[in-house]
């Protein structure tokens, strides 16, 4: 893998994926509660966020330089046209490399909004002070950091935006969500 430049992880679960074999980039299809895929499984937990962190704390050693994570569905209300066709565009690389935050961008063009209200809500959950509060500090310091950023989890990110955050960060937010998500 830390050969690739760019390497995919689709998030199964239950949709048709079979336009993944029209990308052109290599991927792997990563599954939920499928023992017999490993590495490429995860809990049935936190939609692919579990599946995202897993993957980056058990590849974190020999990560590809740049990985694009999207979801299962070709077509969706969160990001334009098919995941195909926005792939295999040669304005995506263009596009990611012009980011205005280095190393990442999201491939979504359905904005998050204002986060202030949902602060109370991670306080109590425990979410922040036992995941992000060690590396980040306090919540109210950033500000309304979600306000018009991607929301739907698909984005592209560097190895070395990855590698600024320790292993521990990516497996502690796995556990956490593995442990506090309820349900499927």
């Amino acid at each position: 893998l830390a050969n690739l430049e760019y390497f995919v992880i689709v998030s199964y679960y239950d949709a048709d994926i079979s336009w993944t074999s029209k990308i052109k980039y290599p991927y792997e299809i990563y599954y939920k509660e499928k023992p017999d895929k490993q590495p490429f499984s995860a809990p049935n937990k936190a939609k692919s966020e579990t599946n995202i962190f897993k993957f980056l704390y058990e590849f974190y050693d020999k990560l590809p330089q740049n990985i694009i994570f999207v979801h299962q569905y070709e077509y969706k209300w969160y990001h334009r046209g098919s995941l195909v066709d926005l792939l295999n565009s040669p304005d995506l690389v263009p596009f990611y490399k012009s980011s205005k935050t280095p190393g990442y961008a999201s491939i979504n063009c359905v904005p998050l909004g204002d986060v202030k209200p949902q602060i109370p809500k991670m306080i109590r959950s425990g979410w922040w002070k036992e995941t992000m509060e060690p590396y980040f500090g306090n919540i109210y310091k950033y500000h309304n950091f979600t306000k018009n950023k991607g929301a739907a989890a698909q984005f592209i990110v560097s190895r070395e935006r990855v590698r600024s955050l320790p292993r521990e960060f990516y497996k502690n937010m796995f556990v956490w969500l593995v442990k506090n998500s309820i349900g499927d």
